[in-house]
């Protein structure tokens, strides 16, 4: 109800009241109006949420890229690390320094 004070009798203010009617076509109109824009905040929020995720999904990424990088340098460390010890010079100075010397002839065994 939509109260009008535009009328002043002798000082004082005459009330009238009007009430204001939806026919079907304005419940229609204001029916969708309402699922339109109801919708248009679902998507807004759905968009800002899928945003998120996507800029926090590249951050990862771009953390284990980072990582990988890392233990890739660290692998190839240790390969050459590996191989250097693993050679029979190294292998052989190491062997004398405990005491150990190469079997004799008579000593190896064929299979």
């Amino acid at each position: 109800m939509i109260k009008d004070y535009s009328q002043d009798v002798l000082g004082k203010q005459k009330v009238s009241g009007r009430s204001m009617q939806l026919g079907s076509a304005g419940f229609l109109t204001k029916g969708v109006g309402i699922i339109i824009t109801g919708t248009a905040i679902c998507v807004i929020c759905c968009s800002m949420i899928m945003g998120w995720m996507i800029q926090d999904g590249l951050n990862e990424l771009s953390v284990k890229k980072e990582t990988k990088s890392e233990l890739l340098k660290v692998k190839e460390q240790l390969d050459s690390q590996k191989e250097r010890l693993l050679a029979q010079a190294n292998v052989s100075e190491v062997a004398g320094g405990l005491g150990l010397y190469p079997a004799s002839h008579s000593q190896v065994k064929q299979l």
